[in-house]
């Protein structure tokens, strides 16, 4: 695998981790698209950091399943779609974390790592 593929199967492999993490960010408070992008760049040091032009086209998907809600607030003067995690969203996330992991657990069993 060269570098090139290498970029390409890391983003493959985000893609569905970068959902998670958001619906994790959203469950504990609600947060603007900024302040969840901010929220995951640094809580992972760099490794789920995500641009604009993907963030809001998937907080939109995630919206339009049902997981997540957004309301524009006017803060200061500055007007802000806040999100917040919907029921059934938790209900999702709690599914995802169990599978979450137990995926880790058997990867790490096949890389030999210690969990």
């Amino acid at each position: 695998m060269d570098g090139s593929e290498t970029v390409k199967w890391q983003i493959e492999l985000k893609r569905g981790i970068i959902e998670m993490c958001i619906l994790a960010l959203l469950s504990r408070k609600e947060m603007y698209g900024y302040e969840i992008s901010k929220a995951l760049d640094k809580l992972s040091e760099g490794i789920l950091s995500i641009e604009e032009g993907t963030l809001y086209p998937l907080l939109r998907r995630l919206e339009r399943r049902g997981y997540i809600k957004g309301e524009w607030k006017i803060v200061g003067e500055k007007a802000r779609k806040y999100y917040a995690i919907t029921p059934r969203g938790l209900s999702v996330l709690v599914r995802m974390r169990n599978f979450w992991r137990k995926m880790v657990e058997s990867v790490n069993l096949i890389l030999g790592e210690e969990i």
